[in-house]
C-alpha cells in the first residue's frame, strides 16, 4: 500500500499510518476474501501480472473527488497510458474526509473489476460489470454500514441509487456520463438491476456472467437458462421496473419488490385527474417513466404514440378493493399512430401505468464503455376514462388488462423440472 506525499501531508503521519492499516485489515480479512468467494481468483484467465500474490494499493489525494479506479490495461502500454506499472493496481482518490469504511468499499469494488477483467478480457455491457462491482461492496458487508458511500435512506445500498431513484429515465443499456448526477444516476441503476438479479435468481446467475463468452442481454438469458429459469431479458427488464416503482415483497413470491434494501422512484408524475395529456415525453431506449393514478375511475384508457419499429412496455401495478394487481404488456404494430391500454379495477384506490421504450425482441446492442448514449423517442401520451377507442383514423393497436382479485395475470417464473 502507497500514499502519496500530499495525502500524509494533509492528514499527518501517524493519522495516515493508522488509516491505512485499516485498509489494510479490512482487505485481508474482508475484502479479498469475500470477493474471491463472490466473483472468483484474481488471477483468472491471465494469470498473476507480476508475480507478487499482492494487490497494489495507491492512495492520491484529492480534496473534492472521492472513489477509485482500476484499469486492467495498466498491465501494458496502451495509447492513453505510455508508462503503465505492470502489476495489478488499483487507485483511490481520498475526497475531503477520510474514512477506512469508504476506501474499503471502493477498494471492494475496484477489486471485483480487476478479477473480473483478469477472467473476461472482453468485457462486458457496462451496467453488468459496474452493477456486479458495486454488489461487491454489499456481499463484503461495507454497505450495511453508516459511510459516506451508503444511501442515506437505506442500508445495503449506495448513495448512487438515490440519483437512480430521481432519474429511472437512463436507459439500463447504456452509461452516460453527460452531467455528476446522471453519471451517479447510472452507477445507481446498475446496482439495483444486479442487486434484483440476485436476489430474485442467486449469487450463483451473476457469477456465472463473468463466465459466459456472449455478452449484454443475449448473456443474461443465457445465465438466467443455465439456473433453470425459462424467462426472456424483456420480461425480466419489466418485473425489474416494477419492483423498482412498488417495491412490494409481499405479492407475487417477492418478484416486484427488494428483500435487503428498501428503494422506490422517487420521479413520478402524479394524476389525480382525467382527461391528463403529456407532450413529448422522452424515453430514452430501457429507461422508464412512472405515472401514478389517485383514485382514477375502475376503467379508464392510456393512449400513447406507436414508437415502430420499437415497442411500448407496458407494466401497471393496480390497488384497488381486492389489493394488488400486476399485468405487463409488450406492445408493437407496424400501423397506426398510437397504442391503446384499457385498464379496470374496483374502487382503484391508485395506479402506477409504467412505460418504456424497448425492442420487440431482446437487444443486442449495448454500451461497453462510458460515452456511449441511448437513442431516444419523444412520446405524447393521454389519460381519459373509460374504455375510449383510439383519436386516430388509423388502425391501433388495442390491449385489454382486466385485473382479478385472484389472479396475477402474468407469471413466468416457473423453474424448469
Amino acid at each position: 500500500m502507497y500514499l502519496d506525499n500530499a495525502t500524509i501531508d494533509r492528514w499527518g503521519y501517524n493519522e495516515s499510518l493508522a488509516l491505512c492499516s485499516e485498509i489494510r485489515d479490512n482487505f485481508d480479512a474482508i475484502t479479498y476474501p469475500k470477493g474471491v468467494e463472490l466473483a472468483g481468483h484474481p488471477n483468472g484467465t491471465l494469470g498473476d501480472i507480476d508475480g507478487d500474490p499482492k494487490v497494489t494499493l495507491l492512495i492520491i489525494d484529492d480534496e473534492v473527488y472521492e472513489g477509485g479506479y482500476y484499469a486492467y490495461d495498466d498491465y501494458s502500454i496502451a495509447t492513453w497510458n505510455t508508462h503503465p506499472n505492470n502489476r495489478e493496481m488499483i487507485y483511490i482518490y481520498t475526497g475531503e474526509n477520510p474514512d477506512s469504511i469508504c476506501y474499503s468499499s471502493i477498494l471492494a469494488h475496484e477489486f471485483n473489476h480487476l478479477i473480473w477483467e483478469n477472467t473476461d478480457t472482453n468485457g462486458d455491457m457496462t451496467t453488468i460489470r459496474e452493477g456486479y462491482a458495486d454488489y461487491a461492496m454489499y456481499y463484503s458487508g461495507y454497505l450495511s454500514l453508516e459511510n459516506s458511500w451508503s444511501s442515506k435512506n437505506s442500508l445495503n445500498r449506495t448513495r448512487f441509487t438515490d440519483n437512480f431513484s430521481a432519474h429511472p429515465e437512463q436507459s439500463l443499456l447504456s452509461f452516460d456520463y453527460e452531467t455528476d448526477d446522471i453519471s451517479c444516476a447510472n452507477y445507481g441503476k446498475a446496482q439495483m438491476f444486479i442487486f434484483y438479479l440476485s436476489e430474485k435468481y442467486g449469487e450463483e446467475l451473476i457469477n456465472d456472467l463473468i463466465k459466459i463468452a456472449i455478452d449484454g442481454p443475449v448473456g443474461i438469458e443465457i445465465a438466467l437458462a443455465n439456473a433453470g429459469y425459462d424467462i426472456n431479458f424483456n420480461n425480466l427488464y419489466l418485473d425489474w421496473i416494477t419492483a423498482c416503482t412498488i417495491d412490494e415483497e409481499d405479492i407475487e413470491n417477492g418478484i416486484y419488490g427488494f428483500d435487503n434494501t428498501d428503494f422506490t422512484i422517487s420521479k413520478i408524475t402524479t394524476i389525480d385527474t382525467l382527461p391528463f395529456t403529456e407532450e413529448d415525453v422522452k424515453h430514452l431506449k430501457y429507461g422508464f417513466d412512472v405515472k401514478k393514478l389517485i383514485n382514477p375511475p375502475n376503467e379508464f384508457t392510456l393512449e400513447i404514440a406507436n414508437p415502430y419499429p420499437l415497442s411500448i412496455g407496458i407494466s401497471s401495478a393496480i390497488y384497488d378493493d381486492n389489493g394488488w394487481s400486476i399485468a405487463q404488456t409488450l406492445n408493437s404494430e407496424e400501423n397506426g399512430e398510437t397504442i391503446i391500454s384499457h385498464f379496470t379495477g374496483e374502487n382503484i384506490e391508485f395506479a402506477y401505468i409504467i412505460t418504456s421504450l424497448m425492442s420487440p425482441e431482446t437487444p443486442t446492442t449495448y454500451a461497453s464503455g462510458y460515452t456511449e448514449k441511448s437513442s431516444s423517442k419523444q412520446l405524447s401520451y393521454s389519460f381519459m376514462k373509460g374504455h375510449k377507442r383510439a383519436s386516430y383514423n388509423f388502425l391501433s393497436f388495442s390491449i385489454l388488462l382486466i385485473f382479478l382479485s385472484t389472479m396475477i395475470v402474468i407469471v413466468r417464473r416457473r423453474k424448469r423440472n
